[in-house]
């Protein structure tokens, strides 16, 4: 939740309280209001540098560290709320803390409603010579900032990175090629069983194919040629023959004995001699 910051205290003459200027954070604007106004913001917690005690507006210098105020008494008339022996006619009040690449910047508003940005060494000398709400000087001579100072971060490098060390990269740098190898063998192990596994898929397919037969068309050839077969007694049996006999049966009157073929040779006369 954003807050308003107080900056200065308007009087009409030296005796009434007509309202204070506050810089609000969200418009970037500087809004004059009325005590009572300013009562409402205080209660619900929306202003720095202000407190309520018994009801009546008081500086917050527990929180805000808010020691003093500048107060307007008239066109361009500024006097200190509490006497002081300092030089300076302005106060300041940071409002914005914002973290760059370059370092750190801080931006304050005074009491004439201006707003600027300063470094962490131009802010210290405002310390020593003036009045600086929103922060106090540390122990170790650092600043420090109090409840309500809005924290802006605007560097582009993350902030994990910063805190890696030189010898962290050098590190980190020396374990890549080791990795990177590893990976490579990895891959040519796996290379080499992807292929032992291809040779013995193509292996098994091999096998699996049907084996083309020989051409026998040569033995074919020969089995063709007629063969007489020959017996024992050198006689041979023609082709007609040679074929099996299983399913057929030869009767014993189908061929002639060679008995009845003298025979006949002997009853037959011979017309020749007649003539």
């Amino acid at each position: 939740m954003s807050k308003k910051t107080a900056i200065n205290r308007i009087d009409l003459g030296m005796t009434r309280i007509a309202g204070y200027t506050l810089y609000d954070e969200v418009s970037r604007e500087f809004q004059e209001t009325t005590p009572k106004e300013v009562k409402d913001l205080i209660n619900r917690g929306q202003v720095n540098g202000l407190k309520l005690v018994d009801g009546e507006i008081e500086l917050d210098k527990d929180v805000f560290c808010m020691s003093n105020l500048m107060v307007k008494s008239a066109v361009g008339k500024y006097r200190t709320l509490y006497p002081t022996t300092s030089i300076v006619n302005c106060m300041y009040a940071v409002v914005r803390v914002i973290e760059t690449d370059n370092g750190r910047l801080y931006e304050i508003i005074n009491n004439k409603c201006a707003r600027v940005k300063v470094t962490p060494e131009k802010l210290k000398i405002l310390m020593e010579i003036g009045y600086v709400a929103g922060v106090k000087m540390g122990a170790c001579g650092e600043i420090e900032l109090c409840k309500g100072v809005t924290i802006e971060d605007k560097r582009t490098k993350p902030e994990q990175f910063e805190s890696i060390t030189q010898t962290e990269v050098k590190e980190h740098e020396q374990s890549l090629p080791d990795i990177n190898i590893e990976e490579e063998k990895d891959l040519t192990v796996e290379g080499n069983e992807k292929s032992a596994e291809k040779s013995v898929e193509s292996v098994a397919d091999e096998s699996d194919t049907p084996v083309e037969q020989e051409d026998n068309s040569s033995e074919i050839v020969f089995d063709s040629l007629d063969v007489p077969e020959v017996h024992a007694d050198g006689n041979t049996i023609s082709d007609d023959m040679s074929t099996p006999l299983d399913n057929t049966e030869v009767n014993e009157g189908d061929s002639p004995s060679k008995e009845q073929v003298e025979e006949k040779k002997t009853t037959t006369p011979r017309k020749n001699k007649k003539k």
